[in-house]
């Protein structure tokens, strides 16, 4: 059986699908047992279920809509590998939102395990020093230094921004909170941009991330 990554990458080679075949589809790309009949009879016997969107690559994840609901593997970076998602009988890979605008289907949540077995996910997440500076938008490192600047309360946003939903631009509003963990932490330099040395500080009580230095 593939680890989480590995069929992710697998599914977003593939090309083309069953139609309708949502659940057979995702079973077979890991392999596991064709134990359920539909994504939503899945989804109601999965062992190890979550509501939220914080899924790892690999991550089935689940809607309710139509008869038999559907079932897609998660890919990273809010997107998700679909059946059916390019057209009838052929993959896509779209946002986790688009199946409400496009078919009107609820989001459910998402499962360690798929056909009673556990998928076995790496939860390592990177940070990538040279990205943590101003100007740079669209970034997964920045994020993830966002999210922890929010719970430690060097950051204050607002809705919808949240510690869920970080936003990933290195605004000055993170240059600000970066020099005020900077002045705290007593280092001589406070200028809001990570060092390789402060970042490895900054974020080693996290033993999922892995700091990759300049």
């Amino acid at each position: 059986m593939k680890t989480g990554k590995e069929a992710a990458r697998a599914f977003k080679q593939k090309q083309s699908n069953k139609v309708g075949l949502c659940l057979w589809e995702c079973q077979e790309i890991y392999p596991t047992n064709h134990w359920y009949p539909n994504a939503i009879g899945q989804w109601h016997n999965a062992k190890k279920k979550h509501t939220n969107k914080n899924a790892p690559v690999g991550a089935p994840m689940y809607y309710k809509g139509g008869k038999h609901g559907h079932i897609v593997l998660y890919v990273g970076d809010g997107m998700v590998r679909s059946t059916d998602a390019g057209g009838p009988g052929k993959m896509g890979t779209v946002p986790i939102e688009w199946f409400k605008r496009a078919w009107g289907y609820e989001y459910l949540g998402w499962s360690e395990d798929l056909g009673g077995k556990d998928i076995q996910f790496d939860r390592t997440k990177h940070v990538y020093v040279k990205q943590l500076r101003r100007g740079v938008d669209d970034s997964n490192s920045v994020k993830l230094l966002r999210r922890a600047l929010i719970k430690r309360g060097f950051l204050k946003v607002s809705a919808p921004l949240s510690a869920d939903r970080p936003g990933d631009k290195y605004t000055e509003a993170v240059v600000k909170a970066v020099a005020k963990w900077e002045k705290k932490k007593g280092y001589a330099k406070q200028n809001g941009i990570l060092s390789n040395e402060q970042a490895e500080h900054f974020f080693r009580n996290n033993k999922h991330i892995k700091v990759h230095p300049k």
